[in-house]
């Protein structure tokens, strides 16, 4: 009999931490997504560039209902090319990055319809560049292991399904040589766990 005591009162126990976890606002979010990346604030008139595809993956905490507070990991994998030309010659460059991303920032809902909710989202990011290369010369650029930029999207939710699309400028040089920046725009899909 006191087995069975037991067990009613752990069964209720469970049921109620379970019922609780519903209403705490704390939710991962794996992500995917496709990005375009640029460089830019070139100090030399001579030197433009172009934007490439590249793709990400990571996960991300988000914790609130109205105002959410966010961080996260992500690789990526972006790339550029730029042209220089000088009196004589024109060169093209193309060069691709593996970076880690650490997203810390803030989100405000503006709209809530049914299972839909429509997010304003703002991060500051600390970069760490695993690698730079030169795809078309196949070395390695001198390039910064570590850099700061900041990130302005919208979000949306639709039931389990997330989707953002941001821009991200970055406050550090990325390629010292060139005073280049990088700029990104990414679109990202993901669930909320």
């Amino acid at each position: 009999m006191l087995r069975l005591y037991f067990v009613v009162i752990v069964v209720v126990s469970l049921s109620g931490f379970l019922k609780a976890q519903d209403y705490i606002p704390l939710v991962l979010n794996p992500k995917v997504g496709v990005n375009f990346s640029d460089l830019v604030d070139f100090d030399n008139e001579q030197v433009s560039s172009s934007a490439t595809m590249g793709w990400n993956v990571g996960i991300d905490a988000r914790y609130g209902t109205n105002f959410l507070l966010k961080g996260g990991i992500h690789f990526y994998k972006t790339g550029s090319a730029w042209r220089a030309q000088d009196s004589t010659s024109q060169s093209m460059h193309k060069f691709a990055a593996h970076q880690l991303k650490l997203p810390i920032g803030a989100g405000i809902k503006v709209l809530r319809v049914d299972y839909f909710n429509l997010w304003l989202l703002a991060d500051g990011i600390l970069n760490y560049t695993i690698d730079v290369r030169n795809r078309t010369e196949k070395d390695y650029i001198d390039f910064n292991k570590t850099g700061l930029s900041g990130r302005l999207g919208i979000g949306m939710d639709l039931s389990r399904f997330t989707m953002e699309l941001t821009i991200e400028h970055s406050f550090s040089e990325l390629i010292p040589d060139l005073s280049a920046r990088n700029r990104l725009v990414n679109l990202s899909v993901g669930i909320k766990l």
